[in-house]
């Protein structure tokens, strides 16, 4: 009988760098080492046989899973669903919990696999208190990737492995090209679940535009993408900065203000996940994020009930969009997190 330590690591490769090098460092370890990549839309055809070609480079099978279907019913639609409501979800969030952290698990499962291991920039260990498995940001200036993977179902997190956790990315580069690996020097791959194509069918429109004194200032040729914060990108020549600050997908419009964003303090979550299982208490101090490309920021949570809570902020924050993630730290741990509900001031 093959015990469990024999089993194979699926490798979830993209056929990019990050993922190529998580399969070197892993079969560095003597564990039986497999490829699995999945296909989301027809683009991804072309990724799937980029990861082939590494897989056959670096001597390990691989397998091509088709989750379009699932990628459709469970992000795509939702997202698009939340989008056009004036929302700005983030879809990773959406397509880790659900599709690669979810179905696609599952499916390296099937093929004998015990762990499902991948590129993503993050480290998993135990929490200060001894009692579950979390994700901990890496040190400073290491790209930093656990924003995206809080809404990991904590029951998988001890089949999960991140080989890249605390490397910079010269680093994973490096060994890439040490390898010879093809990929070595490939652009980071940006927006491939999301290609063009996608956002132009599903959510093109034109937007009527006014400034804070309700002064028409124009409509935008059809766009695809708007959210909080954005200046560029438009298709209006205004003469000076300006910024939307309010979207209203129900009327079409778009309020833009020569201030560089709308700053609040407050905010309530809803759908919260915690890392333990359940909030650590019912208010206590933490450090959080808005945003995948903010700083965090020292707040204050209010635990409403295990799936909704506020939070404060010390400081304002800029551009809080309903629909994004607030995700929550002690020091380097991750808590928990959930999607933005309502911006209160």
């Amino acid at each position: 009988m093959t015990s469990s330590s024999e089993l194979p690591v699926a490798i979830a490769m993209s056929g990019g760098v990050d993922s190529s090098v998580a399969v070197l460092l892993t079969q560095k370890t003597k564990r039986p080492v497999m490829g699995i990549t999945m296909v989301l839309h027809g683009q991804h055809h072309v990724a799937a046989r980029n990861a082939k070609k590494i897989s056959h480079q670096l001597g390990i099978e691989h397998h091509i899973i088709d989750l379009s279907h699932d990628f459709q019913e469970q992000v795509l639609i939702p997202y698009m669903e939340e989008y056009r409501s004036g929302r700005t979800p983030n879809p990773c969030i959406l397509c880790n919990a659900r599709i690669k952290f979810g179905i696609l698990f599952h499916k390296a499962r099937e093929l004998g696999a015990k762990v499902l291991a991948t590129g993503h920039y993050a480290c998993l260990g135990v929490s200060a208190c001894g009692s579950h498995l979390t994700f901990y940001r890496p040190s400073r200036g290491i790209p930093d990737e656990t924003y995206f993977l809080y809404a990991i179902p904590s029951e998988i997190r001890s089949h999960l492995l991140f080989p890249l956790g605390g490397k910079s990315k010269e680093e994973v580069r490096a060994l890439a090209k040490d390898a010879t690996l093809r990929c070595h020097d490939q652009p980071s791959s940006q927006d491939t679940c999301f290609p063009d194509h996608i956002w132009r069918e599903h959510c093109t429109r034109q937007w009527s535009v006014f400034d804070e004194t309700g002064r028409y200032l124009g409509k935008t040729p059809p766009l695809s993408r708007v959210t909080l914060g954005q200046r560029r990108g438009l298709g209006l020549s205004l003469g000076d900065k300006r910024y939307v600050v309010r979207v209203d997908s129900l009327q079409g419009t778009l309020i833009m203000s020569s201030r560089e964003g709308v700053y609040a303090k407050r905010l309530t979550a809803c759908d919260m996940v915690w890392s333990s299982g359940n909030p650590p208490a019912r208010t206590f101090q933490i450090e959080a994020k808005a945003r995948y490309n903010q700083e965090l920021s020292g707040a204050v949570v209010f635990a409403k009930s295990a799936k909704h809570a506020e939070i404060i902020f010390n400081e304002p924050q800029r551009s809080i969009a309903p629909g994004q993630s607030v995700v929550l730290y002690q020091g380097r741990e991750l808590v928990g997190g959930g999607i933005i509900e309502k911006v209160l001031d």
